[in-house]
This record gives C-alpha cells, structure tokens and sequence, in this order.
C-alpha cells in the first residue's frame, strides 16, 4: 500500500487516513522523525502504530500542568500548527472576559513568569479575578 517495488522507496501515503492528519509544521517534518526516532543509546526503532499523538509526547510543555486535562494537553485550543502562534485562543472563553480598559493591555501586564513545579513558567490560569487584586 505505501511503498513501490521498485526501489521500496514509499510511493504515497495519506496520513489524513490515519488518527494524526498531518497539518502546518508537522506536514513539513521528514516521515523519519516520528516513524524512526532514535533511543537513548542512538538506535533507531521502527513506529508506525501506537505512537502517541499528543503534543507533550514530543514537545516541550512551556505552559507547566497548567492546561493538562486527562494527562494530555489539548495545544489545538489554543495554537495554530502553521506557526504556533495562539490564533485559535479567545479571551472572551475564559473566566476574565477583558472589557474595558483591559483590552488595551498587554498580555504580560497580567501573565507574568511563575515557579510552577520548580519551572519558571508564564502563569495563564490566574486565580485573582477580583478587582481588587489588582487594583488597591
């Protein structure tokens, strides 16, 4: 189904048949990455099943435990795969709607770099939603 038998080279394969449709950066990345990593002692092993898709598995969670729910990490919620950036976020979703004046700050004014778990980290899941608290 994949390969020729010419040279075993693979012909074409739609990864959007499978449960991880390869979108954005992750289109770009060479087969090999993924389906050929290499382990500890520099070896490479064989995956084409079973292999977890959820973004943590093999990227850096910059964000702490923050948004884990179930032992994964929904990136999608937030993020665009073309270039990471957070397009798909929306303040008005959240637990602080920003009206007002606060929608003319910026973002660090308020997620600020926290020591979570012993990483310094920027805190998104601020639990000081009382005027108050940032007002005296």
């Amino acid at each position: 189904v994949c390969h020729t038998s010419e040279s075993w080279a693979v012909r074409s394969f739609d990864h959007g048949k499978t449960n991880f449709i390869l979108e954005g950066k992750h289109f770009e990345t060479q087969c090999s990455k993924c389906h050929f990593p290499k382990d500890e002692m520099g070896t490479k092993t064989q995956r084409f099943k079973e292999i977890n898709t959820n973004c943590i598995t093999c990227h850096d969670n910059v964000h702490g435990d923050q948004f884990v729910n179930d032992g994964g990490v929904d990136c999608k919620k937030c993020h665009g795969f073309k270039d990471w950036t957070p397009i798909n976020f929306n303040h008005d979703n959240t637990r602080f709607k920003l009206e007002g004046a606060h929608k003319e700050l910026e973002c660090s004014k308020c997620h600020q770099p926290q020591l979570i778990n012993g990483k310094s980290v920027i805190e998104y899941k601020i639990n000081k939603l009382d005027c108050k608290d940032c007002h005296g």
